[in-house]
């Protein structure tokens, strides 16, 4: 089994979503703020935010003792 290939419609621009547009600082802000539940969270909607909030094994941990 291939895995599927999706080809984006001539025209159609890749956009940064608007929170990963906003200037560091005012994310830095904002992630300070968040509990490691939310922190995780956050981490998971996209790479860019994976990367920009690189989560610790011990904030995954205490997602999972959260749930």
């Amino acid at each position: 089994m291939s895995a599927a290939t999706i080809s984006r419609p001539e025209g159609l621009v890749a956009m940064k979503p608007p929170l990963l547009s906003m200037p560091v600082e005012v994310l830095c802000a904002i992630v300070v703020l968040l509990n490691p539940i939310s922190l995780i969270a956050a981490s998971q909607t996209s790479r860019a935010l994976r990367t920009f909030i690189d989560p610790t094994r011990h904030n995954f941990i205490q997602r999972l003792l959260a749930l």
